[in-house]
Formats: C-alpha cells, structure tokens, sequence
C-alpha cells in the first residue's frame, strides 16, 4: 500500500512551561485552514462548551465544543478530574490573547 503523500496541520497550545495543554480536535489540509481554526476558536470562545469526560477508568480529558463540533481537546490524559478542569481553566485564560497568525513550527512525523 502507497503511503500518502498529503501534508496534514494542526495547533497546539502550550503552556508558559512549553507543556502542552490543548489541541485542534482535527486536522487540516492548509496551514491557512489550521490558523483560521484558531481565530474562529477565539470569537467563538463566549458560546463554546466544555464537557470533562472519563476517558478510562482513572483517566479525564476534557473536550470544547462550539456549536455542537468538537474544536479542542485536552492534549493528554489526567488521573483526577480537577486536574483536567485545571488544565482546561489555563487553556480558556490563553485563548484571548493568542496570536494566530503568529510564526508556523512545522514538526514532520
């Protein structure tokens, strides 16, 4: 079978640590597409919900949701749902302030 050949982008944001607290709950053929998705997130940010789910048993993620699709998600897993909610908290006070069309890290994988 053929590898394929198309380039896939996403975001993630990061913390003041460089830890990772959120990701694009999809990926995106153009790196233009993936930047809009950001800017969408932050004018959309007053309607979004966010749902803290078990993922497993012992482990809690926590998804936002803006008008029913899911556009962010916690970027790993957490062992207490205060942990996840604290995570999620962090994400929503950087989403305001976040430069979109900021500088582009391409990471190859």
């Amino acid at each position: 079978m053929a590898e394929s050949s198309t380039r896939l982008f996403t975001w993630h944001f990061l913390a003041a640590n460089n830890r990772r607290l959120a990701a694009a709950a999809r990926t995106f053929v153009h790196v233009q597409e993936c930047l809009e998705s950001i800017l969408e997130l932050q004018e959309a940010l007053p309607r979004a919900t966010v749902s803290l789910v078990q993922e497993s048993p012992g482990r809690w993620m926590w998804w936002l949701r803006i008008d029913g699709k899911k556009h962010a998600v916690s970027h790993h897993s957490y062992p207490r749902r205060v942990r996840a909610q604290l995570s999620c908290d962090a994400f929503l006070a950087l989403v305001p302030g976040t430069r979109a069309m900021g500088d582009v890290q391409v990471v190859y994988r």
